[in-house]
């Protein structure tokens, strides 16, 4: 039983995060649905209106970042797809060859039209089914079409109004991915004190492994630019999602350099140098970085850490090193500190400047 019970909540545990993740966003497609119907079935009289609830679930799916874009996209290819599949069917009936025609024909439309995969398979997608379905079971000839252009009108309507917030992800997930290069480097300081080449390793393991958290913020950044852009409701949060897009190029590029430092520390640890003095910096610079994450979360001002940086800066000079290994690594956490104090505001020129000071 206790096996069973703790297989059960191996299964059901993370399937219940799942739930609580996309609950909202699949109630809000779910009314979006029963509105479509509504007005296809009430206004327009149409007695089965299948395809206006269908397109506007495929519209908005269960995403909870969604881009207007996408949207817009979905919406089309699925009324292109019905449009062509009605006309197709009408001319050319039922059958093997017109299913493979009115699907060749709706998906080049459809790149004609745009470069993007969605609205090319939705619009193959919606002629097979227009052209096998009957007409008798959906809302009659050409009825179909004008369900699918209410279901993702209402779709585009309710992405437009409800932009999902995604500015308050981007600064949660800003401030996980700092926290992973916060870890990386604390772990890369306690490798270079001790002299440890498995800790500098799985350093260097853990800062390859967040890409994926990266990807996942530039997905949640662009679905903010495109609510910002098309929506009156999050304009407001347009200078927001600008910095955090800035901050998001500069944290990707401090990855970078710290993954670079990491290969190199690993290089120079194998080679029995004795770098605690190294690893006490690496420690403080990782300390601002957890600052710096923080910060991002609650919107704080990061100026306040330009003070730490530079005093690190100000120890990080290769002259007070010895050897070339040493030095080219103080270099290289030099380029990183200039990443992180363009994080905190500063330009370019201003970092440099800030660090030759």
């Amino acid at each position: 039983m206790a096996a069973a019970s703790t297989a059960v909540r191996r299964v059901l545990g993370p399937g219940w995060g799942r739930v609580q993740h996309a609950a909202g966003p699949v109630a809000l497609a779910a009314g979006a649905a029963a509105l479509a119907y509504l007005l296809a079935h009430v206004l327009l009289g149409q007695p089965y209106p299948f395809f206006a609830p269908a397109a506007a679930w495929i519209s908005l799916g269960f995403q909870r970042d969604r881009q207007v874009r996408r949207v817009a996209e979905m919406a089309i290819g699925v009324s292109l797809g019905v449009a062509l599949g009605e006309v197709l069917g009408h001319v050319l009936g039922a059958g093997a060859w017109q299913v493979g025609v009115a699907l060749a024909v709706a998906a080049l439309l459809a790149r004609l039209l745009d470069p993007g995969v969605i609205m090319t398979t939705q619009a193959g997608l919606q002629a097979i089914i227009i052209v096998v379905l009957p007409a008798t079971l959906g809302s009659g000839s050409f009825g179909r079409w004008t369900d699918a252009l209410i279901g993702g009108a209402v779709a585009l309507v309710v992405a437009v109004l409800v932009p999902g917030r995604s500015w308050r992800r981007a600064h949660l997930l800003a401030e996980q991915f700092l926290d992973e290069v916060a870890g990386m480097l604390a772990m890369l300081a306690a490798g270079l004190r001790r002299g440890d080449v498995k800790r500098a390793a799985d350093a260097l393991a853990s800062g390859r492994a967040a890409e994926p958290l990266l990807q996942s913020w530039r997905a949640v950044l662009a679905a903010g630019r495109d609510a910002v852009r098309f929506s009156p409701v999050a304009r407001s949060h347009r200078a927001e999602i600008a910095e955090l897009t800035r901050v998001c190029v500069l944290a990707d590029r401090a990855m970078r350099n710290a993954r670079v430092v990491t290969r190199r520390s690993l290089v120079a640890i194998e080679a029995h140098q004795d770098l605690p003095a190294l690893g006490d910096l690496v420690g403080r610079i990782a300390v601002v970085v957890s600052g710096l994450a923080r910060g991002l979360r609650t919107g704080a001002d990061l100026r306040g850490w330009q003070v730490d940086l530079r005093a690190i800066g100000g120890q990080l000079r290769p002259e007070a090193f010895e050897g070339w290994r040493t030095q080219s690594l103080v270099v290289l956490l030099r380029s990183l500190l200039v990443d992180l104090l363009e994080i905190t505001g500063l330009s370019y020129d201003e970092a440099k400047s800030a660090l030759a000071g």
